[in-house]
């Protein structure tokens, strides 16, 4: 599957012609699913972050 220049976009709204609800539900999880891990990821950085000023003191 190559894509050239704006070629992912086309074959994109190609599969959208085809199957709407399909794609957009797949489309849909994949952007839950990257919101979600970035918001753990950013979440366990912050647990981090809190013990360190636990231990340091506070700031």
């Amino acid at each position: 599957m190559s894509f050239g220049k704006m070629g992912f976009v086309r074959w994109y709204l190609g599969k959208v012609k085809s199957w709407p609800v399909l794609i957009k539900s797949d489309t849909s999880l994949a952007i839950y699913v990257a919101a979600d891990l970035s918001a753990q990821r950013n979440n366990d950085v912050d647990k981090g972050d809190e013990a360190r000023k636990r231990d340091t003191g506070g700031e």
